[in-house]
């Protein structure tokens, strides 16, 4: 559709005036279409409200390529999603590198308290993980949890903290990855 969109009146432009003012329109309706569509587009991808969280800001791309994310507040936590293609190339397409990258924002001393299976009913064929991260005690006492999905797709890291830790702000944070439009991930209208 984008290329019948813009092709067509390029042609038209094309035949009655002259080839570079035919490109010049093809270029410019082809740049507004697709900015509409990535509007558009980012909306349905991630919602903007998820339970008791609210999406903060528009979604971004990460080191530019398909990699998305997109942040999550609540009165009393944050939650960053971000989704990669399964051959992304960035740090945090791994269990690995966003487990160091999770570590490094829990804060200085942090180290893994706990590293279990995570499960979500939506994702029957994935793997899930959750980590949970704890800090030195003259530390703050902020609580961060890394869940992390493999699916043949998709790689899907929430790393989600709260201020205060302890079972509510853990329920919490699992509340808010399980009511994550799961059922809709690698759809074209869905979680990406």
């Amino acid at each position: 559709w984008l290329l019948l969109m813009a092709l067509f009146p390029a042609a038209i432009y094309t035949y009655t005036d002259s080839l570079w003012t035919g490109v010049q329109v093809f270029l410019g309706i082809a740049f507004v279409t697709t900015l509409g569509l990535l509007w558009a587009f980012w909306g349905a991808l991630f919602p903007k409200d998820v339970g008791d969280f609210a999406r903060v800001a528009q979604p971004y791309n990460i080191d530019g390529n398909n990699d998305a994310g997109v942040e999550y507040r609540q009165s009393s936590a944050l939650a960053v999603l971000e989704i990669f293609a399964a051959d992304s190339a960035a740090t945090d397409a791994t269990l690995d590198g966003a487990k160091a990258t999770a570590g490094r924002k829990a804060g200085e001393g942090a180290r893994v308290a706990s590293e279990q299976p995570f499960s979500v009913a939506a994702l029957k064929d994935a793997g899930g993980v959750k980590i949970t991260f704890t800090t030195d005690a003259k530390a703050t006492g902020a609580h961060t949890s890394l869940y992390y999905f493999t699916t043949d797709r998709w790689r899907v890291k929430v790393l989600a903290s709260t201020p205060v830790g302890g079972k509510e702000a853990d329920r919490m944070l699992d509340e808010f990855v399980r009511a994550l439009p799961w059922n809709t991930l690698g759809t074209d209208s869905g979680l990406h």
